[in-house]
Protein backbone atom coordinates (compact mmCIF):
# COMPACT_ATOMS: atom_id res chain seq x y z
CA UNK A 1 0.00 0.00 0.00
CA UNK A 2 1.23 3.48 -0.90
CA UNK A 3 -0.10 6.65 0.71
CA UNK A 4 -1.60 9.38 -1.45
CA UNK A 5 -1.52 12.16 1.16
CA UNK A 6 -1.08 12.88 4.85
CA UNK A 7 -3.11 15.59 6.61
CA UNK A 8 -2.37 16.87 10.10
CA UNK A 9 -5.25 18.54 11.96
CA UNK A 10 -4.67 20.76 15.01
CA UNK A 11 -7.78 20.67 17.19
CA UNK A 12 -8.55 21.82 20.74
CA UNK A 13 -11.37 20.22 22.73
CA UNK A 14 -12.91 21.69 25.87
CA UNK A 15 -12.79 19.50 28.96
CA UNK A 16 -15.88 18.98 31.08
CA UNK A 17 -13.75 19.79 34.13
CA UNK A 18 -10.06 20.58 34.71
CA UNK A 19 -7.65 17.64 34.96
CA UNK A 20 -4.69 18.20 37.29
CA UNK A 21 -1.57 16.14 37.94
CA UNK A 22 1.62 16.93 39.86
CA UNK A 23 2.94 18.43 36.60
CA UNK A 24 0.16 20.61 35.14
CA UNK A 25 -3.51 21.54 35.17
CA UNK A 26 -5.43 21.20 31.91
CA UNK A 27 -8.70 23.02 31.21
CA UNK A 28 -8.85 22.06 27.54
CA UNK A 29 -7.15 19.44 25.39
CA UNK A 30 -4.99 20.42 22.42
CA UNK A 31 -4.33 17.51 20.08
CA UNK A 32 -3.02 16.66 16.63
CA UNK A 33 -5.03 14.22 14.53
CA UNK A 34 -3.13 12.60 11.67
CA UNK A 35 -5.12 11.51 8.62
CA UNK A 36 -3.58 9.23 6.00
CA UNK A 37 -5.19 8.65 2.56
CA UNK A 38 -4.78 5.73 0.17
CA UNK A 39 -7.03 4.69 -2.73
CA UNK A 40 -10.06 6.46 -1.30
CA UNK A 41 -9.64 5.10 2.22
CA UNK A 42 -8.85 7.29 5.22
CA UNK A 43 -7.01 6.28 8.38
CA UNK A 44 -6.73 8.32 11.57
CA UNK A 45 -4.21 8.51 14.40
CA UNK A 46 -3.70 10.80 17.39
CA UNK A 47 -0.65 12.69 18.64
CA UNK A 48 -1.62 12.95 22.30
CA UNK A 49 0.56 15.80 23.49
CA UNK A 50 0.11 19.27 24.92
CA UNK A 51 1.11 22.74 23.77
CA UNK A 52 3.86 22.90 26.40
CA UNK A 53 6.80 20.61 27.32
CA UNK A 54 6.08 20.34 31.06
CA UNK A 55 5.09 16.67 30.91
CA UNK A 56 6.79 15.35 27.76
CA UNK A 57 9.52 17.00 25.64
CA UNK A 58 7.37 16.94 22.49
CA UNK A 59 4.74 19.62 21.99
CA UNK A 60 2.02 20.04 19.43
CA UNK A 61 4.02 22.59 17.43
CA UNK A 62 7.26 20.58 17.44
CA UNK A 63 5.44 17.36 16.52
CA UNK A 64 3.74 19.19 13.66
CA UNK A 65 7.11 20.25 12.29
CA UNK A 66 8.52 16.74 12.62
CA UNK A 67 5.52 15.25 10.83
CA UNK A 68 5.61 17.84 8.05
CA UNK A 69 9.35 17.87 7.39
CA UNK A 70 10.40 14.28 8.06
CA UNK A 71 7.93 11.58 9.10
CA UNK A 72 5.14 12.21 6.57
CA UNK A 73 7.56 12.47 3.59
CA UNK A 74 9.17 9.21 4.72
CA UNK A 75 5.76 7.55 4.88
CA UNK A 76 4.74 8.86 1.47
CA UNK A 77 7.86 7.30 -0.04
CA UNK A 78 7.33 3.87 1.56
CA UNK A 79 5.32 0.73 0.83
CA UNK A 80 3.21 -0.77 3.62
CA UNK A 81 1.72 -4.26 3.58
CA UNK A 82 1.94 -5.64 7.13
CA UNK A 83 1.64 -4.02 10.58
CA UNK A 84 5.31 -4.65 11.38
CA UNK A 85 6.35 -2.65 8.28
CA UNK A 86 5.15 0.63 9.77
CA UNK A 87 7.51 1.40 12.69
CA UNK A 88 10.58 0.31 10.72
CA UNK A 89 10.04 3.11 8.21
CA UNK A 90 10.64 5.66 10.98
CA UNK A 91 13.56 3.96 12.74
CA UNK A 92 16.07 6.34 11.18
CA UNK A 93 14.52 9.21 13.14
CA UNK A 94 15.72 9.34 16.73
CA UNK A 95 13.10 10.10 19.36
CA UNK A 96 9.80 11.82 18.53
CA UNK A 97 7.80 8.83 19.75
CA UNK A 98 4.49 10.72 20.03
CA UNK A 99 4.65 12.06 16.50
CA UNK A 100 5.64 8.61 15.23
CA UNK A 101 2.77 6.94 17.09
CA UNK A 102 0.23 9.35 15.60
CA UNK A 103 1.29 8.68 12.03
CA UNK A 104 1.78 4.96 12.66
CA UNK A 105 -1.76 4.82 14.00
CA UNK A 106 -3.22 6.45 10.89
CA UNK A 107 -1.39 3.96 8.67
CA UNK A 108 -2.45 0.96 10.80
CA UNK A 109 -6.07 2.16 10.66
CA UNK A 110 -5.76 2.31 6.86
CA UNK A 111 -4.17 -1.14 6.63
CA UNK A 112 -6.87 -2.66 8.86
CA UNK A 113 -9.63 -1.06 6.78
CA UNK A 114 -7.99 -2.30 3.61
CA UNK A 115 -7.89 -5.81 5.07
CA UNK A 116 -11.51 -5.53 6.24
CA UNK A 117 -10.51 -6.26 9.84
CA UNK A 118 -11.25 -4.50 13.14
CA UNK A 119 -8.08 -2.90 14.45
CA UNK A 120 -7.89 -5.17 17.50
CA UNK A 121 -7.87 -8.27 15.28
CA UNK A 122 -5.37 -6.68 12.93
CA UNK A 123 -3.01 -6.12 15.88
CA UNK A 124 -3.39 -9.74 16.98
CA UNK A 125 -5.74 -9.10 19.88
CA UNK A 126 -6.84 -12.12 21.88
CA UNK A 127 -9.83 -10.79 23.84
CA UNK A 128 -13.16 -9.27 22.92
CA UNK A 129 -13.79 -7.58 26.27
CA UNK A 130 -11.46 -5.14 28.06
CA UNK A 131 -11.73 -4.08 31.72
CA UNK A 132 -11.27 -0.31 32.13
CA UNK A 133 -10.30 1.89 35.04
CA UNK A 134 -10.90 5.54 35.89
CA UNK A 135 -8.10 8.07 36.41
CA UNK A 136 -8.91 11.01 38.71
CA UNK A 137 -6.75 14.11 38.82
CA UNK A 138 -5.71 16.19 41.81
CA UNK A 139 -8.65 18.08 43.27
CA UNK A 140 -8.38 21.19 45.42
CA UNK A 141 -11.50 20.23 47.38
CA UNK A 142 -11.31 16.79 49.07
CA UNK A 143 -15.09 16.48 48.88
CA UNK A 144 -14.98 16.92 45.10
CA UNK A 145 -12.40 14.14 44.88
CA UNK A 146 -14.51 11.79 46.98
CA UNK A 147 -17.54 12.55 44.82
CA UNK A 148 -15.52 11.59 41.73
CA UNK A 149 -14.47 8.35 43.38
CA UNK A 150 -18.09 7.68 44.32
CA UNK A 151 -19.10 8.26 40.70
CA UNK A 152 -16.43 5.85 39.46
CA UNK A 153 -17.57 3.18 41.90
CA UNK A 154 -21.20 3.73 40.90
CA UNK A 155 -20.22 3.34 37.23
CA UNK A 156 -18.57 0.01 38.16
CA UNK A 157 -15.08 1.09 37.11
CA UNK A 158 -12.87 -1.97 37.49
CA UNK A 159 -10.27 0.10 39.37
CA UNK A 160 -9.67 3.70 40.40
CA UNK A 161 -6.40 5.60 39.89
CA UNK A 162 -5.72 8.70 41.96
CA UNK A 163 -3.13 11.31 41.07
CA UNK A 164 -1.00 12.26 44.10
CA UNK A 165 1.75 14.74 44.93
CA UNK A 166 3.54 15.60 48.20
CA UNK A 167 1.06 17.22 50.54
CA UNK A 168 -1.88 15.75 48.63
CA UNK A 169 -1.34 12.07 49.20
CA UNK A 170 -1.77 10.55 52.68
CA UNK A 171 -4.92 12.49 53.58
CA UNK A 172 -6.44 11.79 50.18
CA UNK A 173 -5.73 8.04 50.27
CA UNK A 174 -6.88 7.79 53.88
CA UNK A 175 -10.20 9.46 53.06
CA UNK A 176 -10.79 7.20 50.08
CA UNK A 177 -9.96 4.06 52.04
CA UNK A 178 -12.24 5.12 54.88
CA UNK A 179 -15.17 5.48 52.49
CA UNK A 180 -14.27 2.63 50.10
CA UNK A 181 -12.14 0.10 51.99
CA UNK A 182 -12.30 -2.61 49.33
CA UNK A 183 -12.20 -0.92 45.91
CA UNK A 184 -9.22 -1.69 43.65
CA UNK A 185 -7.19 1.50 44.12
CA UNK A 186 -3.85 2.72 42.75
CA UNK A 187 -1.87 5.94 43.16
CA UNK A 188 0.04 7.73 40.39
CA UNK A 189 2.74 10.22 41.43
CA UNK A 190 3.98 11.34 37.99
CA UNK A 191 7.59 11.58 39.26
CA UNK A 192 6.70 13.94 42.14
CA UNK A 193 8.91 12.40 44.87
CA UNK A 194 12.61 12.08 45.65
CA UNK A 195 15.09 10.11 47.75
CA UNK A 196 13.98 11.86 50.92
CA UNK A 197 10.50 10.38 50.51
CA UNK A 198 11.50 6.67 50.50
CA UNK A 199 10.41 5.97 54.06
CA UNK A 200 7.11 7.84 53.74
CA UNK A 201 6.26 6.09 50.47
CA UNK A 202 7.00 2.65 51.94
CA UNK A 203 4.33 3.40 54.53
CA UNK A 204 1.74 3.55 51.73
CA UNK A 205 1.45 -0.23 52.15
CA UNK A 206 -1.26 0.49 54.72
CA UNK A 207 -3.56 1.69 51.94
CA UNK A 208 -3.58 -1.73 50.23
CA UNK A 209 -2.92 -0.28 46.77
CA UNK A 210 -2.88 -2.28 43.56
CA UNK A 211 0.29 -0.39 42.67
CA UNK A 212 2.21 2.84 43.19
CA UNK A 213 2.96 4.36 39.80
CA UNK A 214 6.11 6.33 38.92
CA UNK A 215 6.94 7.89 42.31
CA UNK A 216 10.42 9.05 41.19
CA UNK A 217 11.84 10.66 38.04
CA UNK A 218 12.09 8.34 35.07
CA UNK A 219 15.88 8.32 35.09
CA UNK A 220 16.06 7.14 38.71
CA UNK A 221 15.53 3.42 38.30
CA UNK A 222 17.80 2.99 41.32
CA UNK A 223 15.31 4.72 43.61
CA UNK A 224 12.43 2.62 42.28
CA UNK A 225 14.46 -0.54 42.90
CA UNK A 226 15.34 0.63 46.40
CA UNK A 227 11.71 1.38 47.23
CA UNK A 228 10.58 -1.98 45.81
CA UNK A 229 12.79 -3.75 48.38
CA UNK A 230 11.06 -2.03 51.30
CA UNK A 231 7.35 -2.23 50.40
CA UNK A 232 4.97 -4.96 49.31
CA UNK A 233 2.96 -2.64 47.02
CA UNK A 234 4.11 -3.25 43.43
CA UNK A 235 6.00 -0.39 41.78
CA UNK A 236 4.63 0.52 38.36
CA UNK A 237 6.89 2.28 35.88
CA UNK A 238 5.55 4.65 33.26
CA UNK A 239 7.35 7.81 32.16
CA UNK A 240 10.88 6.40 32.35
CA UNK A 241 10.28 3.39 30.07
CA UNK A 242 10.70 4.41 26.44
CA UNK A 243 11.77 1.12 24.85
CA UNK A 244 12.51 -2.57 25.35
CA UNK A 245 16.03 -2.00 26.58
CA UNK A 246 14.98 0.31 29.40
CA UNK A 247 12.25 -2.11 30.42
CA UNK A 248 14.74 -4.98 30.49
CA UNK A 249 17.18 -2.91 32.54
CA UNK A 250 14.49 -1.91 35.03
CA UNK A 251 13.44 -5.54 35.35
CA UNK A 252 16.99 -6.72 35.95
CA UNK A 253 17.42 -4.08 38.69
CA UNK A 254 14.22 -5.13 40.48
CA UNK A 255 12.58 -1.78 39.73
CA UNK A 256 9.80 -3.03 37.44
CA UNK A 257 6.87 -4.56 39.30
CA UNK A 258 4.23 -3.53 36.75
CA UNK A 259 4.55 -1.78 33.38
CA UNK A 260 2.28 0.96 32.12
CA UNK A 261 2.41 0.37 28.35
CA UNK A 262 1.75 3.80 26.90
CA UNK A 263 2.18 3.42 23.14
CA UNK A 264 2.96 7.07 22.27
CA UNK A 265 5.72 7.03 24.87
CA UNK A 266 7.16 3.70 23.70
CA UNK A 267 7.43 4.53 20.01
CA UNK A 268 4.13 3.26 18.66
CA UNK A 269 1.51 0.56 18.68
CA UNK A 270 3.50 -2.34 17.22
CA UNK A 271 6.48 -1.84 19.54
CA UNK A 272 4.11 -1.55 22.50
CA UNK A 273 2.31 -4.75 21.53
CA UNK A 274 5.67 -6.52 21.43
CA UNK A 275 6.68 -5.03 24.78
CA UNK A 276 3.49 -6.39 26.32
CA UNK A 277 4.27 -9.86 24.96
CA UNK A 278 7.72 -9.63 26.57
CA UNK A 279 6.08 -8.70 29.87
CA UNK A 280 3.97 -11.86 29.63
CA UNK A 281 7.07 -13.93 28.92
CA UNK A 282 8.96 -12.67 31.99
CA UNK A 283 5.96 -12.51 34.34
CA UNK A 284 5.59 -8.72 34.65
CA UNK A 285 1.93 -7.62 34.83
CA UNK A 286 1.09 -4.80 32.43
CA UNK A 287 -1.75 -2.55 31.34
CA UNK A 288 -2.41 0.01 28.63
CA UNK A 289 -1.91 3.55 29.86
CA UNK A 290 -3.76 6.55 28.56
CA UNK A 291 -3.60 10.32 28.44
CA UNK A 292 -6.50 12.72 28.02
CA UNK A 293 -7.23 11.03 24.70
CA UNK A 294 -10.00 11.71 22.23
CA UNK A 295 -12.06 8.81 20.97
CA UNK A 296 -9.46 8.23 18.24
CA UNK A 297 -6.67 7.70 20.74
CA UNK A 298 -8.94 5.68 23.02
CA UNK A 299 -9.81 3.38 20.12
CA UNK A 300 -6.13 2.56 19.65
CA UNK A 301 -5.47 2.16 23.37
CA UNK A 302 -8.37 -0.22 23.79
CA UNK A 303 -7.54 -2.25 20.68
CA UNK A 304 -4.01 -2.65 22.04
CA UNK A 305 -5.45 -3.72 25.40
CA UNK A 306 -6.90 -6.86 23.79
CA UNK A 307 -3.38 -8.14 23.09
CA UNK A 308 -1.36 -10.67 25.05
CA UNK A 309 0.19 -9.50 28.30
CA UNK A 310 -2.21 -6.62 28.95
CA UNK A 311 -4.69 -8.24 31.32
CA UNK A 312 -4.80 -5.49 33.98
CA UNK A 313 -7.55 -2.86 33.55
CA UNK A 314 -6.74 -0.31 30.86
CA UNK A 315 -6.34 3.35 31.74
CA UNK A 316 -9.36 4.52 29.78
CA UNK A 317 -12.68 6.20 30.40
CA UNK A 318 -15.79 6.82 28.29
CA UNK A 319 -15.79 9.76 25.89
CA UNK A 320 -18.24 11.61 28.13
CA UNK A 321 -15.80 11.49 31.08
CA UNK A 322 -13.67 14.29 29.61
CA UNK A 323 -15.54 15.72 26.62
CA UNK A 324 -18.97 17.13 25.91
CA UNK A 325 -18.36 16.44 22.20
CA UNK A 326 -15.75 13.86 21.24
CA UNK A 327 -14.34 13.45 17.73
CA UNK A 328 -15.92 10.04 17.11
CA UNK A 329 -19.36 8.59 16.58
CA UNK A 330 -20.52 6.55 18.35
CA UNK A 331 -18.71 7.85 21.42
CA UNK A 332 -16.56 5.41 23.38
CA UNK A 333 -18.62 3.74 26.10
CA UNK A 334 -17.76 1.20 28.81
CA UNK A 335 -20.95 -0.21 30.30
CA UNK A 336 -20.25 -1.96 33.57
CA UNK A 337 -16.58 -0.95 33.37
CA UNK A 338 -15.84 -2.97 30.22
CA UNK A 339 -15.22 -2.04 26.56
CA UNK A 340 -16.27 -4.28 23.70
CA UNK A 341 -14.37 -3.83 20.41
CA UNK A 342 -16.49 -2.77 17.44
CA UNK A 343 -16.77 -5.18 14.50
CA UNK A 344 -16.29 -2.50 11.83
CA UNK A 345 -12.94 -2.36 10.02
CA UNK A 346 -10.13 -0.20 11.43
CA UNK A 347 -10.82 1.77 14.59
CA UNK A 348 -14.49 0.99 14.08
CA UNK A 349 -15.91 4.47 14.69
CA UNK A 350 -16.70 7.39 12.41
CA UNK A 351 -14.54 10.49 12.78
CA UNK A 352 -16.05 13.98 12.78
CA UNK A 353 -14.18 15.24 9.71
CA UNK A 354 -15.94 18.60 9.70
CA UNK A 355 -14.66 19.23 13.22
CA UNK A 356 -11.12 18.28 12.17
CA UNK A 357 -11.20 20.88 9.40
CA UNK A 358 -12.58 23.63 11.65
CA UNK A 359 -9.26 24.88 13.02
CA UNK A 360 -5.90 24.30 11.31
CA UNK A 361 -4.94 21.63 8.78
CA UNK A 362 -1.76 21.08 6.79
CA UNK A 363 -1.44 18.61 3.96
CA UNK A 364 1.77 16.85 2.99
Amino acid sequence: MRLDAVHVHAVTLSLRSPFETSVEREVDRPVLIVEAESDGLHGFGEVAISDNPWFYPETRSTALLMLRDFLAPMALAADFDRPDDVPRVFDRVRGWSFAKAGLEGAILDLLAKRAGLPLFRFLGGERDRVPCGTSIGIEGDPDDLLRRVDDAVAARSTRVKIKITPGRDVDVLSAIRERHPAIPLMADANEAYGRGDLEDLAAFDRFDLLMLEQPFPGNRLDLHAELAKTMRTPICLDDGIHDFETARLAHSMGALGILNVKAPRMGGWIRSRDAAAWCADVGVPAFVGGLVDTGIGKSFNLALATCRGLELPADSTPSAHHFEHDLVDPPIEMPGGFWTPPDAPGIGVAVDHERLLSERTITI
